[in-house]
């Protein structure tokens, strides 16, 4: 327990010994293939449907107070296709630490034989609250632990690129161009090996200013089109296992999609023991109502 506490006030140092470290902090979701917006603003339209997604991810379960963040997410083409709009907004808790992020997000669209290209870009708001008075002190009455820091507002902007056809996906972006720049590129592909089933390898890269890089490849397998079932591995030893049940239905008013998904991550070995596994949901909801317009079933 000691070496849990140390590990946390040492989190929570780093982060409240400068202003913008906190701010600058992008989460990367295990289901980014499913949460395309928190990595990529050319995302916005790519279901060619009405999307609505919600994600809450609780990280090292066995750390007091570990960070966990909550996710909204909308988006969905115009009326034309070429044009999409998305916006998405999160939580993020670590302690006493907490940030608000609402981001709007434009993607141009041009369709080219199966697949199409996009462009996107993204811009929000931030808010930040740090309140040491709610850590525990050693000492009662310490005046540095009585802090309430002032919110703190700042602003995001960013910018990608996205193809995207029925077995393929790639992009890159450039996020938090205000802070500390980070960069994403990310490639999946869908292998069919029967009807209704196939697997699909993926991978992600993030690099940041600061010369920090995380990367992961994946694969998983797909089940008589509606069950999902793999695993990924990242650079900094973590370990993912992941489950998505995702069928797709036809109704008077039109075709509408859900989801559930979960997935189950192990850290690297020699952090296992003191912060223990993470846990991550999504839910996901997709409506056409126009029938006339492809609406098959997303793989990306």
């Amino acid at each position: 327990m000691k070496q849990k506490h140390t590990i946390l006030f040492s989190i929570l140092c780093i982060a409240l010994s400068s202003p913008s470290a906190f701010a600058q902090y992008l989460p990367v979701w295990n289901s980014y293939l499913d949460h395309g917006l928190s990595w990529n603003p050319a995302y916005a339209g790519s279901h060619e449907a009405v999307s609505l997604s919600a994600f809450y991810r609780r990280q090292w379960m066995d750390l007091p107070d570990g960070p966990s963040t909550t996710a909204l997410a909308l988006h969905a083409p115009l009326w034309n296709r070429s044009l999409a709009l998305g916006m998405e907004l999160t939580n993020d808790r670590l302690g006493p630490l907490q940030r608000n992020a609402l981001q709007g997000h434009f993607a141009w669209r041009s369709v080219g034989g199966n697949g199409f290209w996009a462009l996107g870009v993204n811009g929000g708001l931030k808010l930040e609250d740090a309140a040491y008075q709610e850590l525990d002190a050693a000492q009662g009455g310490d005046p540095a632990f009585n802090l309430a820091l002032e919110d703190r507002w700042d602003w995001n902007a960013g910018a990608g690129f996205l193809y995207q056809n029925h077995w393929l996906m790639a992009g890159a972006s450039a996020l938090d161009l205000a802070g500390d720049r980070q960069y994403f590129g990310g490639l999946a592909a869908l292998i069919r090996y029967g009807d209704g089933y196939g697997v699909r390898p993926a991978g992600l890269v993030r690099y940041t200013e600061r010369e920090e890089y995380l990367a992961e490849a994946g694969l998983q397998f797909l089940f008589v089109e509606s069950f999902w079932a793999g695993g990924t591995y990242r650079s900094n030893g973590d370990l993912i296992f992941q489950l998505l049940y995702r069928p797709r239905t036809s109704t008077a008013l039109g075709f509408s999609e859900w989801g559930i998904g979960y997935s189950y991550q192990i850290p690297a070995s020699e952090y296992r023991t003191a912060l223990g596994v993470s846990h991550e949901v999504q839910l996901t909801y997709r409506f056409h109502k126009d029938k006339t317009r492809e609406f098959g079933p997303r793989f990306f």
